[in-house]
């Protein structure tokens, strides 16, 4: 959950918010039908709300069954108390959060829109309580499209991954003599797809629409796969979740295709995001891909989170103190054989808002997880706790 998403009601999140600053426990929930499912198999029949618990929380769980019409708020015994079903038909993308305004904001699947899997957009949509469509923000082209996550500010603008198809020049830029992108149609010869991000302020008053007000493009970033601070233009890539912590004004993004995930520096303006200083600032999972030392630790990975100050440092209570907190990954294929919900500790450094120096050739630091939770297995080393893709741990 991102700094400017929280609960349905002021009411609601001022409950919710009491029980989790007391709580040190992780929850894992279902994201998707698949996971909710596949947990099935380990407890029992049920499909719908909550399966096994040990604790019934006091706070409410949001989740929205992929490519369902819906999306449906539980409590913590599992018992339904809202449920928000499309009045268009549109069915949800991969993404939905609950604002502090007590809306609904999801990222839908609109048409036929672009190759992104189960992370297929084109359209952004806001509801009220009351499931009335009250914000549409339309981005779907044969050139480009949104997909996957979003990440609500507290600002009440929201930041949009979207993909976008371009020509490279010689020196591997993506950019017209006028700065503008040279997106081109999916067909043209030599056309490539990168990520992007934009942030747009919606337009209430119309319903429909925004300004943009920062972006943020992967194909402003390549090189050879010899800088820690680029992307390997040879390698593929794509995006399926970013977070965005107003505490250090940084987006975190998660690649699951390249087993990896990113921070940028979100206190730019877009003609600085297109430079050296929209590089990446750290990055973590898979040292491979920049062609460092070092053990592959992400596979697949879904759902990268910040874990907000409030919710405590980390999830063991490690002693962590530098006041920022950790980050957490549902991580499918854990091992290569299992799924676990995964923490690491960044070196983040308070003082000046950054990672540190990077030695080259090797990976960023840690080595190694902070904490592994979930990892169940039983005597024959069978899946008792796997999920092929899509899933997500969240801390109550």
């Amino acid at each position: 959950m991102d700094d400017g998403a929280y609960g349905p009601s002021e009411k609601i999140q001022g409950e919710k918010m009491e029980n989790q600053n007391r709580s040190r426990r992780l929850a894992w929930t279902a994201a998707a039908a698949a996971l909710v499912l596949s947990m099935s198999q380990a407890a029992n029949a049920q499909t719908f709300g909550l399966i096994e618990s040990e604790i019934h929380s006091s706070g409410y769980t949001l989740y929205a069954p992929i490519r369902g019409t819906s999306a449906y708020l539980i409590d913590g015994k599992g018992r339904l108390i809202k449920r928000w079903q499309d009045p268009d038909g549109y069915s949800g993308g991969a993404s939905s959060y609950l604002t502090k305004r007590g809306t609904l904001v999801r990222a839908m699947l609109k048409g036929d829109s672009g190759n992104a899997g189960a992370g297929n957009g084109g359209l952004i949509r806001e509801y009220d309580w009351d499931g009335n469509v009250i914000w549409d923000y339309d981005y779907d082209d044969p050139s480009y499209w949104t997909h996957h996550d979003i990440a609500l500010m507290p600002n009440g603008h929201v930041i949009i991954t979207a993909f976008e198809f371009v020509l490279l020049d010689e020196n591997n830029s993506c950019r017209n003599a006028d700065g503008s992108i040279n997106r081109v149609d999916p067909e043209t010869e030599g056309a490539q797809r990168f990520d992007h991000l934009i942030e747009v302020d919606p337009n209430y008053k119309t319903g429909y629409g925004g300004k943009t007000e920062w972006e943020w493009h992967l194909c402003d970033h390549l090189d050879d796969g010899t800088s820690a601070a680029k992307w390997d233009v040879s390698l593929n890539q794509s995006y399926n979740a970013i977070n965005y912590t107003a505490l250090r004004d940084q987006i975190l993004i998660g690649c699951n295709a390249c087993n990896e995930m990113f921070i940028i520096d979100h206190n730019t303006n877009s003609h600085e995001a297109a430079g050296s200083k929209g590089d990446f600032i750290y990055r973590w999972g898979n040292p491979g891909n920049y062609g460092a030392t070092g053990d592959t630790l992400l596979g697949g990975q879904h759902t990268v989170r910040f874990i907000r100050p409030e919710f405590g440092n980390d999830l063991l209570n490690h002693g962590n103190t530098n006041n920022t907190g950790n980050i957490i990954a549902y991580n499918n294929r854990h091992m290569g054989f299992n799924s676990a919900v995964i923490e690491i500790t960044p070196p983040y450094n308070a003082a000046t808002n950054d990672y540190g120096t990077h030695a080259p050739g090797v990976g960023f630091e840690p080595a190694d997880y902070a904490a592994v939770l979930m990892d169940i297995t039983d005597d024959t080393g069978a899946r008792n706790f796997f999920s092929g893709f899509l899933s997500s741990g969240q801390k109550l």
